[in-house]
């Protein structure tokens, strides 16, 4: 059996997990990835966890809720696209917690226009846009491109989660 191994930098993890320490990072883990039935081995070292799986299960690994790792939220850097002309999309640059669960109701009480005025974002909330001060310009392109984990874009006068297809071309 071949075995993958993963490193997790300490440095790289946010500030909770860093105050709990590697050994319950580490467990925590391996706690996650044994309650997917994927058997795996965590070591905490002085500066990173390193997590032994067999190749095998390594794709079945990658989905698992490690909320523990990013502090509780997930840091999922996003973009949201908004069609400006025929050929032209701002890409708004979104810091955290882009993921689909999070997104698509903080997003539905705003507007495209509210997303292009707030130029570049911390975090989307039902309640308010966390902005940079001073942001920077959104990234204008052709067509709507999936940069970061996650892209949204208004559609129907609806945001979506834009899933692009492996054979579509520009997303």
């Amino acid at each position: 059996m071949t075995i993958a191994t993963i490193t997790v930098r300490l440095q790289m993890l946010s500030d909770l997990p860093v105050r709990l320490g590697p050994k319950v990072v580490a467990e925590a883990i391996e706690t996650a990835l044994r309650e997917s039935r994927i058997k795996a081995a965590c070591l905490n070292l002085l500066s990173h966890i390193k997590i032994d799986l067999p190749i095998a299960q390594l794709a079945a690994a990658v989905p698992v809720d490690l909320q523990l790792i990013c502090g509780g939220t997930q840091s999922t850097r996003t973009q949201i696209a908004i069609q400006n002309s025929p050929e032209e999309w701002a890409h708004v640059f979104l810091h955290f917690d882009g993921y689909p669960a999070h997104m698509l109701p903080a997003l539905a009480r705003w507007k495209p226009e509210d997303i292009l005025a707030a130029i570049e974002i911390r975090q989307v909330t039902t309640e308010a846009l966390d902005c940079f001060n001073p942001p920077r310009d959104p990234r204008i392109l052709r067509c709507p491109t999936r940069e970061f984990a996650h892209l949204y874009m208004w559609i129907g006068c609806q945001w979506v989660h834009v899933v692009p297809q492996v054979d579509a071309p520009g997303v």
